[in-house]
């Protein structure tokens, strides 16, 4: 049996590595426990006796908080969604034009039939509204405003919102549940910063100085944050991403992880922690656990399905989403697709091992060199290999909603715990991908959600972002994993992790900073809903 010396070192260096990408992982992921019905939308203002038009608001980069040494891991919640107890609402946004959102014109638009039916508003302004048969809008844009906007047909509530303005581009999307997507890409130093936020899920993604092609992402997910470096690289003319890691294991201990154990290890759901979680209630009958592990991948596999079920239910709490009624099925076969996946990372990462670390002259152990110099751009040397997003995985969707076109030629809304299969084997003109679906949530009596088995086509920019988030998890699970070994009621010895911190992958986070910026966005976001269904109902 190996020494436990190895372990204990790893416990240490887990200890001190307070900075380090994925060592904050390991304080565990938080769940709502209570649903919240999704909130009627606020009452539209009092008639003013303007044009309508949406105010343009500036995405400046929000002050962080006044102390950011308290615990500010908590985003406040978005005005106009529910408000769980101990928290409290965004304070109003201040309007860039000094008043109270959308206003009414002085004068009648001029008012046509619509194509197909409806009626079509033309306003002084430029800005049009389109509205169907029984009245619901469908369609409004203000080209001065740099505003458009899609509606549910159901609801008359926007579904799409787009705004571009010299200050950057945003997208509001909102899904079948009535989940919402706020995404933002505007320009700063160095590049484009991108901020994404989904349920109580946030990513910041902004250029590292002096390092061109590579990015940082802090990402914010209840009560616990970490940072990564991403490299980007261009293939069929897509800006692809993947994963800088902070810090590798021996190559012993890879080979380790792909043998099997002595003897089959036999860790419940008790031991996960998982039955006094509500997400394990509402998945338990579709997600079965291996009934013992013969291999450390079968634990890893476990772990990255159960985090991912895990945060998609704590997103649709956090979102004020009634969950769908019918959880996704994870199949055996699905399942095993997952393991090959963990099992091929595992591989690759053991390889890395073997070729990547370069030792300093002082003899800092693990500490790599590949930085590059502040005016050396990298190789791209990956343009030439073939992104994962076109390679055969099991995608699990893990934001939405996502809008993808079907092959018959229709739209479908994939929401997060879908999974997907690729069917095509190459790049689309339009930078899709032919996929399958695997499995869904059209069950749920939704007709939007796509159904189990449709051919679809999904952005290979999503699909890479879905394997790299499933990375992402597998990395974390690698992290518990090796804690846990040789630990009571804990997981067997492998051989000795000797992890090694990597200068490449290592990065500062500023998470207040992060908080601040997308607190500013959810704000906006919230106003731009408003202003938008105000200019809806203008006539």
């Amino acid at each position: 049996m190996q020494s436990n010396t190895g372990f204990r070192t790893l416990h240490r260096f887990l200890a001190l590595a307070g900075g380090l990408s994925f060592a904050i992982l390991l304080m565990g992921a938080s769940s709502s426990t209570s649903r919240t019905p999704a909130p009627a939308h606020p009452a539209p203002p009092a008639p003013h006796t303007n044009r309508p038009t949406v105010p343009v608001r500036p995405n400046a980069p929000a002050a962080p908080p006044a102390h950011p040494s308290t615990p500010a891991a908590r985003l406040p919640v978005p005005t106009g969604q529910p408000v769980r107890p101990g928290t409290r609402p965004n304070p109003p946004v201040s309007h860039a034009d000094g008043g109270t959102g959308i206003q009414r014109p002085p004068t009648r638009p001029e008012v046509r039939a619509a194509p197909g039916g409806g009626t079509r508003f033309t306003y002084a302004n430029g800005s049009v509204l389109e509205k169907d048969r029984s009245g619901k809008p469908t369609h409004f844009s203000d080209p001065g405003g740099g505003v458009e906007a899609h509606f549910d047909p159901r609801t008359g509530r926007p579904a799409r919102i787009s705004t571009v303005t010299p200050y950057g581009r945003t997208v509001i999307s909102r899904g079948p549940l009535n989940e919402r997507r706020v995404e933002i890409t505007r320009p700063v130093p160095g590049g484009m910063e991108r901020a994404v936020h989904y349920g109580n899920w946030s990513s910041v993604e902004r250029p590292i100085v002096g390092r061109p092609g590579y990015v940082q992402r802090t990402v914010v997910t209840g009560p616990r944050s970490y940072s990564m470096v991403y490299h980007s690289y261009v293939y069929g003319g897509v800006t692809l991403y993947q994963p800088v890691p902070a810090l590798i294991f021996a190559p012993d201990y890879y080979a380790s992880l792909l043998s099997p154990w002595p003897q089959p290890v036999l860790y419940t759901p008790v031991l996960w922690g998982w039955p006094a979680q509500p997400w394990y209630g509402y998945y338990a009958a579709a997600f079965a656990p291996y009934p013992v592990y013969a291999r450390p991948d079968q634990w890893l596999t476990d772990y990255v399905i159960s985090t991912t079920l895990q945060q998609a239910y704590s997103n649709q709490q956090a979102a004020g989403n009634v969950a769908p009624a019918r959880p996704v099925e994870i199949t055996e076969e699905e399942k095993a697709i997952i393991d090959q996946d963990v099992k091929d990372e595992l591989a690759r990462q053991q390889q890395f091992a073997i070729d990547a670390p370069r030792m300093d002259a002082a003899g800092n152990e693990g500490i790599n060199q590949q930085i590059p110099r502040p005016n050396e751009t990298p190789v791209p040397e990956q343009a030439l290999a073939i992104p994962e997003g076109l390679k055969d995985h099991l995608f699990i969707v893990y934001t939405s909603p996502l809008e993808v076109q079907e092959a018959s030629g229709g739209n479908c809304s994939l929401t997060e715990g879908d999974m997907l299969f690729r069917s095509g084997d190459s790049l689309n003109p339009d930078k899709t991908v032919d996929v399958v679906v695997k499995s869904s949530h059209a069950g749920s009596g939704n007709a939007e959600f796509c159904p189990a088995q449709t051919h679809a086509r999904v952005l290979l920019s999503e699909l890479q972002e879905m394997y790299n988030h499933k990375k992402e998890l597998l990395m974390e699970g690698e992290l518990q994993q090796a804690k846990l070994m040789g630990r009571p009621k804990g997981l067997p010895n492998g051989a000795n992790p000797k992890p090694v911190q990597l200068a490449s992958g290592k990065v500062d986070p500023n998470t207040a900073a992060a908080i601040a910026d997308v607190t500013r966005m959810l704000q906006d976001a919230d106003a731009t809903e408003r202003d938008v269904l105000t200019a809806a109902t203008a006539n």
